[in-house]
């Protein structure tokens, strides 16, 4: 009954750290113990923690990563593993999770990674599988996809009204590839039915909940060429910076720009022409 529910780990590249924020079932009361250990992506361990006492479901820590730690991007996509092991007397329980030390933010004119203006170089990804009819859940396949997009020299895919499987995360974690991801949301009347709302919601913050920890997860949108209620896709976009700051955000590819927009994709057809901002 006692065990870890999340560990989502936010880097601090200025202060060498990684924020771990740990949370546990309430079975999980104060009183017990926890320990952790950093890997890099070669199996030699940069950090290990003493046993500390643990002091409660929601604990939040300050992990070191030393002077020379190895920041991600798409040149040197360096992995790293936390291990986090919970013992209560309940029992023990171990989680184990994957991330890369990397901060993205607004700047002037471009997204910025690790502190440095990059150029998004893409492509769609409209989840067309022809052969099966849906996406591969199968990690290999989605490396050869990765592949395929980086010998042709880009760093970036767009997925389109969808989000991946989590295969999709872990090869682009590990090829080094930028990935923008999409509630299913394709609406010219979006915030018109309440019910429909309150599950993108909910979509929203599963998949931050399930794949915010991921360092490729760089671009949140809610969806392509949106039109209806932009104050209700405003209110999905803040609501997503305010539970994971670990990403920019936009409410609708094209169309209408607000507020909250942290970055924009949109195309003008005008004379034939096609110039995507």
């Amino acid at each position: 009954k006692a065990h870890i529910l999340a560990a989502d780990i936010y880097p601090h590249l200025d202060a060498a750290t990684a924020e771990l924020r740990l949370t546990a079932t309430e079975a999980a009361r104060p009183g017990g113990s926890l320990s952790l250990r950093v890997k890099d992506d070669a199996g030699t361990t940069v950090y290990a923690s003493p046993s500390m006492p643990w002091v409660g479901a929601d604990t939040c820590l300050q992990v070191p990563m030393g002077k020379h730690f190895k920041q991600w991007d798409e040149f040197s996509p360096s992995l790293y593993t936390l291990e986090a092991v919970l013992q209560t007397e309940e029992g023990c329980d171990t989680v184990w999770q994957t991330f890369g030390m990397r901060e993205v933010r607004k700047g002037d004119h471009h997204v910025q990674l690790n502190g440095h203006d990059i150029h998004l170089r893409g492509t769609l990804e409209c989840c067309v599988f022809p052969l099966t009819g849906y996406p591969s859940t199968d990690v290999g396949e989605w490396a050869r996809i990765m592949d395929v997009l980086k010998d042709y020299g880009m760093n970036h895919i767009r997925f389109h009204s969808w989000c991946p499987p989590e295969a999709a995360f872990v090869a682009a974690d590990q090829a080094g590839v930028y990935l923008q991801v999409e509630l299913p949301l394709w609406l010219k009347n979006a915030g018109a039915d309440p019910a429909r709302r309150d599950f993108f919601e909910k979509e929203l913050r599963d998949i931050l909940r399930v794949y915010g920890n991921h360092p490729s997860f760089l671009l949140y949108c809610n969806g392509n060429e949106l039109g209806g209620d932009f104050n209700v896709l405003e209110d999905l976009v803040q609501k997503g910076q305010q539970a994971d700051s670990r990403h920019l955000y936009s409410a609708s590819t094209a169309r209408t720009h607000v507020a909250s927009d942290q970055f924009y994709v949109s195309h003008n057809t005008s004379k034939g022409g096609l110039t995507v901002y």
